[in-house]
């Protein structure tokens, strides 16, 4: 409607539940269409009770969208996660002293800035090793089982694709910093 389409499918309740083979399914849809146009996926798991609205959602959000989709015409995401050390356990709070509760917490607040200088220390490096190949990127910080990751997703020209990778394979493994 009004130039915004939707893909769409029937899904039951059971199928919502992520797993491996349904996000590589998801995936491989909205690569697929991706070939034919420029695409804006909503995340894994959006549901809509009826096709007015998705036709309403449409409407309600069609000049967002359509700038959005001007933006990304002729684009590609490019994305990597880095999986970083394993987070260090955070001690429990109990039977402690109050001095001792506010040493943990003095302790724990400068191990997250240590993490956070990492992850930005990282991030600088693969987007200095990626300049010029991207028109954006986001960072995102998570902590995946018990591990950190950070995600890095790239706006990149479809013409671009090919020398993004060639420059991402000469990526270094970064060293943890001292």
């Amino acid at each position: 409607k009004n130039g915004l389409s939707a893909a769409v499918s029937k899904i039951s309740d059971s199928e919502l539940t992520l797993d491996v083979s349904g996000a590589l399914a998801y995936e491989k849809v909205i690569g697929s269409i991706h070939r034919t146009g420029t695409v804006i996926p909503m995340r894994f798991g959006s549901v809509f009770e009826s096709k007015l609205q998705i036709a309403a959602f449409l409407e309600e959000h069609r000049k967002h969208y359509a700038e959005l989709l001007t933006e990304l015409e002729g684009s590609a995401e490019m994305g990597v996660r880095i999986l970083l050390k394993e987070a260090a356990p955070q001690p429990s709070s109990a039977q402690r002293s109050g001095a001792g509760y506010l040493a943990a917490q003095r302790r724990r607040y400068a191990q997250l800035d240590g993490i956070a200088a990492e992850q930005e220390r990282i991030s600088r490096e693969i987007h200095g090793l990626l300049s010029g190949l991207f028109a954006k990127s986001k960072s995102e910080p998570s902590l995946v089982e018990g591990y950190r990751q950070l995600s890095l997703h790239f706006l990149v020209s479809r013409n671009s694709v090919t020398p993004f990778r060639r420059a991402f394979r000469r990526v270094e493994p970064c060293p943890p910093a001292q």
